[in-house]
Formats: structure tokens, sequence, C-alpha cells
């Protein structure tokens, strides 16, 4: 497809940068698959397609197979518009690693000003998006961007979590969610601290955040959430 990201040929000139960057989370499995055609034959070919050239680009991202069970890391590959990332596994239980891996290879290879994170079975309004880029004068707001539908009260799963260890509207919530599902948005007491979290009547909360299906980055947010995670990833192999 024309926007979808392809390396750029010409080494002799900076790559343009792209006012949106748009990452599609998926997985190499037969619904991946199906959800990558569905959306390539609605939005991404939609009307916006006679945007700018450099208004908008799209990859899929992809983790390899049984990537946390092999000694040998090989590179990142592009082809065909979607991008399998060496270090992140192709799995459920993997996707914060992919979303991390996804900035990490986003910030290394293409120049953008922002990146828009969607998922196969989202639908991205890319004349919207590249709207609201451009109308933003200020350059700052534009790298500091984290914008999308925000959760204010979303309570912290804990490895040891039960129904009965969560308030009764949070429990009644989790309980018409599949177990396994949610089981995968545990996080460790090492990761999430108590002392970062909200507390409320004993119970305690995320800080506010961005729905996962999509939300928009700025460069310098997207590298700032990057290297605040490896900081912390380095503080616990020191103390591990």
């Amino acid at each position: 497809h024309t926007r979808s990201w392809q390396p750029y040929r010409d080494n002799n000139r900076q790559p343009p940068k792209i006012d949106v960057l748009i990452g599609i989370l998926s997985m190499m499995n037969q619904v991946g698959r199906d959800r990558r055609l569905a959306q390539r034959r609605t939005w991404i070919s939609a009307h916006w397609r006679a945007l700018g050239a450099t208004s908008w680009r799209y990859f899929y991202v992809c983790g390899r197979a049984n990537s946390t069970n092999s000694t040998r890391v090989p590179l990142d590959t592009v082809e065909a518009g979607i991008v399998t990332l060496s270090r992140a596994d192709d799995s459920y239980a993997f996707l914060f690693v992919r979303v991390l891996e996804m900035l990490r290879w986003a910030l290394d290879q293409v120049p953008f000003r922002v990146l828009v994170k969607a998922d196969d079975d989202s639908f991205v309004h890319v004349q919207n998006a590249v709207a609201l880029v451009n109308k933003m004068s200020n350059k700052s707001h534009v790298e500091s961007l984290y914008a999308g539908r925000t959760v204010r009260r979303a309570f912290v799963l804990r490895p040891n979590v039960t129904l009965a260890r969560m308030p009764s509207r949070v429990a009644k919530y989790y309980a018409s969610i599949p177990r396994a599902k949610w089981l995968a948005w545990r996080v460790s007491y090492e990761a999430l601290p108590e002392s970062k979290c909200v507390e409320s009547k004993g119970f305690f909360y995320h800080q506010p955040y961005n729905l996962g299906l999509g939300y928009m980055l700025g460069n310098a947010a997207a590298r700032a959430i990057l290297r605040r995670h490896d900081a912390r990833s380095a503080s616990l192999k020191r103390l591990s």
C-alpha cells in the first residue's frame, strides 16, 4: 500500500518527517491476518489517501514466535508493511513488551512528529489526527502530546489478585471478563510500587492513563516513556 512505511532509500538526504505515524499492534495468526485485511479494505484505503505524502504513514507490529525461549535474537524485520520485532513474543501476555519495542523501533527508524498507537481492531480517522497535529502551533505541545480516552480510576491488579479482594463494583466488572484475559493485566509491586498509585479506602488505583485501543504520543513523550522504562528495568536488574 502506498501509505505503508518502507525504508527510505536516498542515503544522501535526511528522510522526510512524518506528521502522523500510525503503529498498529497485530499478531501473525489467522485472526491477525483477517483483521489486517479488513483494515486495509476500509479506513486505510479511505479518501484521506489524498493527504500529502508526509502527512501520514502506517505500519503493523507483530512479535516473533517463541522469542522468549530463544537464545539467539535476530534483527527486527520489515516486510509488506509489517514490522516483526525480535525482542517481543507474538502473544497477548507480552503485549506491553510489543508496545515498548514498537516505540523503540519507530524512534530509531522513522522521523515522526506524533505516533498513533492503535490495535488491529481499531478505526483511525486519519484526517482528524493529521488536522489535530497541524492545528497545534506550539511545537513543544506537539512534542509532549499524550492524548486519548482517559481512564481516571483503574484498579491495580496484583499477581495474587482475586475477585474477593476487589471493591464490589470492580469485582462485578472483572467477573464479566474472561479470567485469562484480565490476569494478563496484573502488575508486580516491583514494577509499580504502591507509592506510585492512587489510594482510596484501602484500595490502590492507577494514575490516569489513556486506553490502549488508541492514543497519540508526541516524539518527545515517546522518548520519555522509553527512557523511563529502560531506567526502571536497569534498576530492577541491579537489585535482582
